[in-house]
């Protein structure tokens, strides 16, 4: 058998394709959070980042999303360095919420469109999350200090067994309403595993306080309230209120 030699390549194939489309040169984008990633509602966020390599004629565009899902250009001003690295500080904002922000380029002659990873700041009311903090407790505390002053009274022999088992009574449904406002409202991310935690010792000394308003004696009524586990609930809970209550910029309770 006979092989025959190759054929040539016509000579129009062997020109370069001069229509062929350069690849673009990849980047990479950063971006992040200059300080705590929540800050109080009238405060400003600075951000800052890189475009590695630098890009002549890559704008930063600061892209935000209240669900982290779908993104939307900004008016975030974006100051921009010839190392490629550039600041931006995101405006006081009008209420308290969660807010997504990346950083985005748009392709180039020469690159390829990036977006950084996101990143996520909380804008926080302190302040209208404060009152509504003092409006959750103001009745379980209420409700404790009378149920103190009964147990006072109590000792002194001037409050019988019965009185005081009422301001039991009264603590208990007072503490139940208190963890079911601290559940039923939006919390800010700093503060809430210490309100949700609150909310659980609340219903803990409020079942032991429920027994204490049935107690059939003084002994009784000693060892339900004497127990380490209703002690313990109600210390933990302190911490929690303590550190709330500094969180959000109440005083302390007196």
């Amino acid at each position: 058998m006979t092989i025959l030699p190759a054929r040539p390549m016509p000579r129009h194939d062997r020109q370069p394709n001069l229509g062929q489309t350069p690849s673009l040169q990849t980047v990479d984008l950063t971006l992040t959070v200059s300080g705590p990633t929540e800050v109080d509602v009238s405060k400003s966020v600075k951000l800052s980042g890189r475009l590695t390599p630098p890009v002549s004629g890559a704008a930063v565009v600061i892209e935000s999303s209240g669900s982290g899902d779908a993104f939307a250009p900004t008016t975030v001003s974006v100051a921009q360095n010839a190392d490629g690295s550039y600041t931006a500080v995101v405006p006081v904002q009008s209420g308290a919420g969660s807010l997504t922000l990346r950083a985005a380029v748009a392709a180039t002659s020469t690159s390829a469109a990036m977006v950084s990873p996101p990143v996520k700041v909380y804008f926080a009311d302190y302040k209208a999350a404060g009152v509504q903090y003092l409006s959750c407790v103001r009745g379980g505390n209420a409700a404790l200090d009378k149920n103190d002053a009964a147990v006072k009274a109590s000792n002194r022999g001037a409050l019988s067994f019965n009185g005081l088992k009422l301001t039991d009574s009264a603590l208990a449904i007072a503490d139940r309403a208190e963890a079911a406002c601290l559940r039923e409202h939006s919390w800010p991310p700093s503060v809430l595993a210490n309100v949700m935690d609150l909310a659980v010792r609340q219903d803990i000394d409020a079942d032991f306080e429920t027994q204490a308003g049935k107690a059939t004696s003084i002994t009784k009524y000693n060892d339900i309230v004497g127990d380490s586990s209703y002690d313990s609930a109600d210390r933990k809970g302190g911490d929690d209120a303590a550190a709330i209550r500094a969180r959000l910029g109440l005083p302390a309770r007196s």
